[in-house]
């Protein structure tokens, strides 16, 4: 049987408050945090990240980002949360879904020409919840979007290219669900050439990377394990 690790109460609610932000990914009183290890098991199971939250396992893609970003945490601690173009580094990703959960905010991403959920840098907070939803809000000009779980939607890892004088480095990016009001007018930032909400049975259209598309892979099970 799958392992269920516990979390803080009410993170699960529709809606947070900041202290319940402020705890996300952090284990109940008393309870160590539990790290992903590198043994095999069968179907799928819950980890709960440090400072991240609870994350189901349910692919060997899922296993291997989730023990690679287990060892960073490790090797660098919060510094992993830093923004040091030179060192490998976490990021934060809202999947921003409207209430009937079949459309995908997207931006048209400036600097990187591709279109993409809306997310960024840390910049050494270390509440990936907490970055997902500000850079949502940020990137969207909507300031009404709600955490549909702050359990951890995905983790995606990925290479940035050397750009001038930056290195290529690794994006360690956790991913949250999010929602909000598909009616309500958007905003676009110096960061985007392009903001919209994408049909899910159109996503191809705009991407055809996993990292994108795993939206529609994982959003079924993950809303029925949510109960929303």
């Amino acid at each position: 049987m799958a392992d269920r690790f516990a979390q803080a109460a009410g993170l699960a609610d529709t809606g947070l408050s900041g202290s319940e932000l402020s705890n996300a990914g952090r284990p109940e009183e008393g309870q160590p945090d539990r790290k992903v290890s590198d043994g095999e098991g069968g179907g799928s199971c819950f980890l709960a990240i440090p400072h991240a939250g609870r994350f189901a396992i349910r692919s060997e893609r899922d296993r291997s980002n989730a023990v690679r970003l287990s060892r960073l945490l490790e090797e660098r601690g919060l510094e992993a949360f830093a923004s040091d173009p030179a060192q490998d580094h976490i990021t934060g990703s809202a999947f921003v879904v409207n209430p009937a959960r079949t459309r995908l905010l997207m931006t048209h991403h400036a600097k990187l020409d591709r279109w993409l959920q809306l997310g960024g840098h840390s910049d050494g907070d270390c509440n990936p919840l907490v970055v997902a939803l500000r850079e949502a809000r940020e990137e969207s000009g909507l300031s009404e979007i709600r955490v549909i779980s702050a359990d951890v939607f995905d983790l995606d890892i990925h290479e940035i290219p050397a750009r001038k004088e930056d290195p290529a480095h690794f994006h360690f990016d956790i991913r949250y669900l999010l929602e909000a009001d598909d009616s309500q007018p958007l905003g676009l930032t110096h960061e985007s050439r392009d903001l919209k909400w994408v049909p899910l049975d159109e996503l191809e259209r705009y991407s055809n990377a996993p990292s994108v598309l795993v939206i529609r892979d994982k959003l079924t099970a993950f809303l029925e394990e949510a109960g929303v």
